[in-house]
């Protein structure tokens, strides 16, 4: 093993010595991990600047081997001067978002493209200008996941870059997040340039994707141990590092932060196949990382920025709040796990549409990851109590495996986990509530675990026995739960770690759609010739919710999510609104949630905005806009005022 490995990584990437000549990053420009957590005991982190939202881990539950792989990652960017491997950028903020978990079996638990979302807004509220992603799913068919879609459009929409390992699958295939177009993605080369067979390519890749070293490359490992990891995984946080130079030294020339050109000066000076290579032209995507190249291209940049004397330009952050909590999905426990693969993830997680996995070499991890032990590093958030308010339905599950058979014995149901056969004890025995993770999941993905506190905790225990009755009585489709994200995280029996809500009783509320736009609409008229009106009202009801439930859903987390899904909990309001829409023949064109200029004192209102257009004459009649006023300041939001209503054209 080298004596200074980061030296001799910036030897090998051609142009890096020159950069680290001028700058090793700055504390301005903070880089997002997403990845298993890391071991920061190691000595390589000494002295750099980190916020973890994971938990630290360390001993022996640090060699776990979803701590392995976010050791290393971690490592080749945040390594410190003067320790055995320097980083390519030890100067910058790093924040930490583990995604992943660890089995009961050793393997690692993938995290869904549900919670991948999550972790994406996560290091939008926290500020990041860069997020690694070395992990992805082999996407083979289906529909992607909306909210991730979502989440990457933000990212753009916000000029954050994400970098993303392209897979080792040695395939022309597509590897989600790395072929969403904003998405820079990232396969591994050899020391000589070559791409390794693992490395991904394809159609996918097209214009965003290129390849950088990605074999035998010196990371740290965990307990104090340095070793080498080959695949896309160490590829990515290479060009991540790369960038976050470019950034660092874009911001020292002018103050600007402006990742929108790095991705632009990556990507348009990556070296070309060469000619007469031994490897398929495709392999190298759209090209392989010139630093040097790219540099240029940056300095030219600013200089005809300076030539034009634009303005500085800076990333906003506005409506994004700190409270976004990293959770992993309460999917079944892996079956089995495949021998050839040293990070044991199991066949069915693996294919499963819902699987996120690292992306490091199968064949050349062995080594590295031979010390891990199947032991899950007891992980607590580290965030501060935030406001939640969140659709979707109840669910439980078991603290550990020896917690499910303890109850299995003393209430006598052969199999708790199955809802039927315990809810007649449960409903019973409503003490055993306080031994159960309460959940509230969206897509049968568990978001948060619910945990009552205080005097009234026994009454929201009470209310979530009665709404999963309701839910399996098929009385009910949808809840409401509104509370406070505590910045603490819960263990399930399958090994994922949630982030802990602690509910408010005062805005927990249930309801099928059905009921909800009978409530809305009333009771249907006696007369005829009013009863094809009131259909139709009824039909664009339920579209608006079906709508907020599949199109605009979100995590209950942001403002404007808070605004939405209370608007639908109250969605009497929409009833007038569809009323006066019907009588204009008009039909519903979109929803926005914007801050409202209307503001009280310590208040935080949103607009839902509801944008009416008539199909028959549009190009002769004007939109028509409804606003919805809501404050969200409170846990339990409120409308405010009355329905504003104007012409738009």
């Amino acid at each position: 093993m080298h004596e200074k490995t980061g030296a001799v990584i910036a030897n090998v990437i051609e142009g890096l010595s020159a950069l680290h000549a001028r700058s090793h990053g700055v504390p301005e420009i903070r880089v997002a991990i997403l990845d298993g957590p890391a071991d920061l005991s190691h000595p390589v982190f000494r002295g750099s600047s980190i916020k973890d939202f994971g938990g630290r881990v360390s001993g022996e539950f640090a060699a776990s081997l979803n701590a392995v792989h976010g050791t290393a990652v971690a490592s080749l960017l945040f390594g410190q001067p003067g320790s055995a491997l320097k980083g390519i950028v030890p100067g910058c903020q790093g924040l930490l978002i583990p995604i992943f978990s660890q089995d009961e079996r050793g393997g690692i638990l993938p995290c869904s493209q549900l919670e991948l979302a999550r972790a994406i807004l996560l290091a939008v509220s926290a500020g990041a200008h860069l997020i690694n992603i070395s992990a992805g799913q082999l996407f083979m068919s289906g529909a992607i996941e909306p909210l991730l879609e979502q989440a990457v459009e933000e990212c753009q929409r916000r000029e954050i870059l994400i970098i993303a390992a392209a897979g080792n699958d040695a395939c022309a295939c597509t590897h989600i997040p790395s072929t969403l177009p904003w998405v820079l993605a990232v396969g591994a080369t050899d020391w000589q340039g070559v791409p390794i067979a693992e490395s991904n390519w394809g159609e996918g890749y097209k214009n965003h994707g290129i390849v950088a070293l990605g074999k035998n490359i010196p990371v740290a490992l965990p307990n104090g141990d340095i070793g080498s990891l080959t695949g896309t995984s160490v590829a990515a946080p290479i060009v991540a590092g790369v960038a976050a130079l470019l950034l660092s030294l874009q911001y020292c020339e002018t103050r600007a932060i402006d990742p929108t050109v790095i991705r632009q000066a990556i990507l348009n000076t990556a070296r070309h196949c060469p000619d007469g290579g031994s490897v398929d032209c495709q392999h190298y995507l759209d090209g392989a990382l010139d630093v040097a190249g790219a540099w240029q291209y940056v300095k030219h940049h600013l200089r005809e920025e300076a030539r034009r004397n634009s303005p500085t330009k800076t990333q906003s952050y506005e409506g994004i709040t700190m409270s976004t909590i990293i959770s992993q999905s309460a999917d079944q426990l892996p079956q089995s796990a495949s021998d050839s693969t040293a990070f044991i993830i199991a066949d069915e997680a693996a294919q499963s549409p819902a699987a996120i996995v690292p992306s490091l070499c199968e064949e050349c991890e062995r080594e590295s990851t031979a010390k891990a032990v199947a032991k899950t590093p007891p992980v607590s958030s580290q965030l501060s109590p935030s406001k939640i308010y969140m659709l979707g339905t109840v669910g439980y599950d078991f603290a550990s495996e020896s917690g499910y058979y303890s109850i299995a014995q003393s209430s006598g149901v052969q199999d708790p986990g199955l809802i039927q056969d315990f809810l007649p004890y449960l409903r019973d025995n409503s003490h055993i509530a306080e031994s159960l993770v309460w959940t509230i999941k969206m897509d049968d993905a568990a978001i948060y675990a619910l945990y009552p506190s205080g005097a009234y905790a026994h009454l929201v225990y009470g209310r979530l026995i009665e709404f999963l009755q309701a839910q399996v009585d098929g009385k009910i489709q949808r809840v409401s739960i509104p509370g406070m994200a505590l910045g603490a995280t819960a263990r399930t029996r399958s090994g994922h770690m949630l982030p802990v809500l602690s509910p408010n009783i005062r805005g927990m509320y249930a309801w099928s759609t059905d009921a909800l736009v009978d409530s809305v609409c009333g009771a249907a008229p006696t007369d005829a010739g009013e009863q094809a009106n009131y259909e139709k009202k009824r039909q664009r009801v339920y579209k608006f919710l079906d709508r907020v439930y599949h199109e605009l859903r979100g995590f209950g987390v942001t403002s404007q999510e808070r605004a939405l899904n209370f608007a639908v909990t109250n969605a009497y309001q929409v009833e007038k609104v569809f009323e006066n829409a019907l009588s204009e023949s008009m039909e519903l064109y979109k929803i926005d949630i914007e801050k409202s200029p209307v503001q009280r004192p310590g208040a935080d209102c949103w607009d839902v905005k509801l944008t009416f257009f008539a199909p028959e004459k549009r190009l002769e009649r004007a939109n028509v806009e409804y606003r919805i006023t809501v404050d969200v300041q409170d846990v339990v939001p409120a409308t405010i005022g009355p329905i504003r209503t104007w012409s738009t054209y």
